[in-house]
């Protein structure tokens, strides 16, 4: 057994489900459990979101069979649209990560962001934080302007998805902003230092710009809950 969060479930014919999970020891993995929906299912509230599991599977093929699953504690309560901040989380997990990969990283960094999105703690800069630790486990990084570098970079940047920051412009794909906004993102801590809310803003662009390349063209869904 290991620790587990379910990221979406489905239904899957009369009385079963199928269920994304994000797990310490095997990433994000599918399963097919079996009589889920059942009135007499041990798993009926248990396989939901948010919620610290303990789960099991076999199986020989790709689609893994749940044999077992058990809440490990309460769910993390989340209202309003810190609700939809972690359903974003979810859905960012399973469109980036593939399937069978061990992230133990980032896996201890969930019930951070969870916890936080619980205490309603601001919003923004917790999902920037988490976003920045997915990026990192995806190799795609950048590097920040640097104060040292300050008196040698013209007063405007561009950030682009592949290439980070640059002196010049070459199109309009990219995120434009001051040298020193930069210099100062770099250097803030996200959670607990605080932003104004053009820092805010710049932040939240640059990021949809990092992951823009392994989100892909197809919008993510939990996007449209913030627009209601």
């Amino acid at each position: 057994m290991q620790p587990a969060f379910v990221l979406h479930r489905w239904d899957y014919q009369e009385t079963s489900l199928l269920v994304d999970c994000f797990s310490l020891e095997d990433g994000r993995v599918r399963l097919l459990a079996k009589g889920a929906k059942r009135k007499t299912s041990s798993w009926k509230g248990v396989l939901q979101p948010f919620i610290p599991l303990n789960v099991q599977w076999g199986g020989r093929g790709e689609l893994k069979t749940l044999t077992h699953a058990e809440a490990m504690s309460h769910n993390y309560e989340l209202r309003s649209d810190f609700l939809y901040s972690g359903f974003y989380i979810n859905e960012l997990l399973q469109r980036v990560l593939p399937q069978h990969v061990a992230v133990p990283s980032l896996f201890e960094c969930y019930p951070q962001l969870l916890q936080r999105l619980a205490d309603k703690q601001p919003i923004e800069t917790t999902l920037r934080w988490f976003e920045w630790q997915l990026l990192d486990e995806l190799g795609s990084v950048f590097e920040w302007p640097q104060l040292e570098q300050r008196n040698e970079l013209p007063e405007t940047l561009y950030f682009r998805s592949y290439s980070g920051f640059s002196v010049d412009y070459h199109d309009s794909d990219c995120v434009t902003i001051s040298r020193d906004e930069a210099i100062a993102l770099g250097q803030s801590d996200w959670l607990n230092d605080p932003l104004t809310e053009s820092q805010r803003y710049n932040l939240k662009r640059i990021m949809r710009h990092a992951l823009a390349p392994f989100i892909g063209d197809k919008p993510l869904r939990a996007r449209a809950l913030f627009k209601r």
